[in-house]
């Protein structure tokens, strides 16, 4: 029985692989993890850590301005603002 060779292609029939880039001269721009200190680490991860940091940022924001009184159960905004803000970080900042 002949041994088949499964071959994955890209945009215009170009054969994905180690040589991807120099095949179709195009570089793929967002990272698949980022290295800090020699420690490799997903992106989301990143940008979920600067989201928790921007929504407690803004967390105590609105407890010094006292506007957090309005809010029924301040927890759960702050855990809707961290989604918000991994969500955009992610989307505009880290590119995931």
């Amino acid at each position: 029985m002949p041994a088949m060779l499964l071959v994955s292609t890209g945009p215009n029939g170009a054969r994905k692989g180690s040589n991807y880039e120099a095949q179709t001269g195009k570089m793929n721009l967002y990272p698949h993890e980022i290295a800090i200190g020699g420690v490799y680490l997903p992106p989301l991860l990143i940008a979920s850590l600067l989201g928790v940091i921007a929504a407690v940022v803004t967390a105590r924001a609105l407890n010094r301005y006292r506007l957090s009184r309005y809010f029924f159960y301040p927890p759960l905004v702050f855990v809707a603002i961290t989604v918000i803000y991994t969500v955009l970080i992610g989307t505009f900042v880290i590119r995931v």
